[in-house]
C-alpha cells in the first residue's frame, strides 16, 4: 500500500519532489511517500495541497517530463560519441594556468589602483 507519511523534518538539505519534481526547501515537516515501511521520497506542500486524487495525474504528468528528459539525454550521449571520434584541439594545462595568472594579476592591479585612488582621496 501506497501512503503519505508526516514525520518532523529529517533532511539538512533541500530536495526534489518525489511525484512533481518540484524544488522543496528544508522545512520542519517532511512528507514521505512511502511503499510498505519503504520510503520512496519526498512530497512537496503543492503536492500535497493539490490531494490524493490529483496523485496518479501528477505522476503522469512526472513521467511524461522525466521520458522528455531521458530522449535529450540519448541524444547529447549520441553526439558525444560522435564527438569522441574526433581529435579536439585545446590548450596544454600549463597555457591555462598561465591564462588564469595573467587574468589574476589584472585584476590586482585594478584593486590596487582602486585602492591607491582611494588612500589618495582621504584628507
Amino acid at each position: 500500500m501506497f501512503s503519505i507519511e508526516l514525520k518532523r523534518e529529517q533532511t539538512s538539505r533541500d530536495e526534489t519532489c518525489f511525484l512533481c519534481g518540484g524544488y522543496i526547501p528544508v522545512r520542519p515537516v517532511e512528507a514521505s511517500l512511502c511503499h510498505n515501511d519503504r520510503e520512496l521520497g519526498i512530497v512537496c506542500e503543492h503536492c500535497i495541497k493539490r490531494g490524493e486524487d490529483e496523485i496518479p495525474e501528477l505522476l503522469r504528468q512526472r513521467a511524461m517530463r522525466i521520458r522528455e528528459e531521458a530522449e535529450q539525454l540519448m541524444d547529447k550521449a549520441g553526439f558525444l560519441d560522435l564527438l569522441s571520434s574526433e581529435k579536439i584541439n585545446g590548450p596544454q594545462w600549463h597555457e591555462y594556468c598561465s591564462f588564469l595568472n595573467a587574468i589574476d594579476r589584472e585584476l590586482e592591479e585594478k584593486l590596487n589602483a582602486l585602492f591607491d585612488s582611494m588612500q589618495d582621496e582621504q584628507p
